[in-house]
């Protein structure tokens, strides 16, 4: 349906079946109704308008290749950062697969078997917001995101794997809404630049941030 420009799902809906917006690449926007727990393979890629999307905490499955082709993206909110479900996902380039696009910036990503594979992201995507109740940001899975500018990590979390952040060079701000800093490894931040990237934290939190040896490189720290 290439000249719908937008949808209004109703409430009751809790499943999006595989490739069910595929190819709507007029669309700029589309509103998730609260109580979506599925969402299946490929269910908006090639919608090059879209801008921004917002999945919400209802969600327990998210398909590969969801965003594949989603050109315009600049800002994205999730439950989890990848496809599977909160206990299984793994990296986020799934999210947007494989297929090869002049328009998309190419990462390099382990996959679920340790090979490792390239993705496609949106050139424009500056902003990810990850949502309260994701607990665990698994090894290498924001792995070479360099096209980020601004990370959101929910109250929730308190791990995140061995270079979990490794080469998103590009951050300029990270959001944590956790008063504890997340237990985290040695080389999770690695080759970010501690210098340029600003760490927001909770009110009163600063010097536990400081004092944690893995977080305290961050040399600017704001409340």
């Amino acid at each position: 349906c290439i000249s719908l420009a937008s949808v209004s799902l109703p409430p009751t809906v809790a499943y999006l079946g595989n490739s069910a917006f595929e190819g709507c690449n007029s669309f700029t926007r589309i509103d998730i109704p609260d109580k979506i727990v599925h969402i299946g393979d490929r269910v908006f890629a090639d919608c090059h308008a879209l801008e921004q999307i917002t999945i919400p905490p209802s969600v327990h499955h998210l398909g590969k290749h969801i965003f594949s082709g989603c050109r315009s993206l600049k800002t994205l909110t999730v439950p989890f950062p990848a496809c599977g479900t909160p206990a299984t996902y793994s990296n986020f380039g799934e999210l947007f697969g494989t297929t090869p696009d002049t328009e998309m910036r190419k990462i390099s990503q382990d996959n679920e078997t340790g090979k490792e594979t390239n993705y496609y992201l949106p050139r424009n995507l500056s902003v990810l917001r990850i949502l309260d109740g994701c607990e665990v940001i698994p090894s290498k899975c924001l792995m070479n995101c360099f096209v980020l500018k601004e990370l959101h990590l929910p109250a929730s979390l308190y791990m995140m794997g061995e270079k979990a952040i490794y080469g998103c060079a590009g951050l300029k701000n990270i959001y944590c809404q956790a008063a504890e800093p997340a237990s985290i490894h040695a080389d999770t931040f690695e080759s970010i630049r501690f210098n340029v990237c600003r760490l927001h934290v909770p009110q009163g939190s600063t010097e536990k941030y400081k004092q944690d040896k893995h977080w305290k490189p961050f040399s600017l720290i704001e409340e």
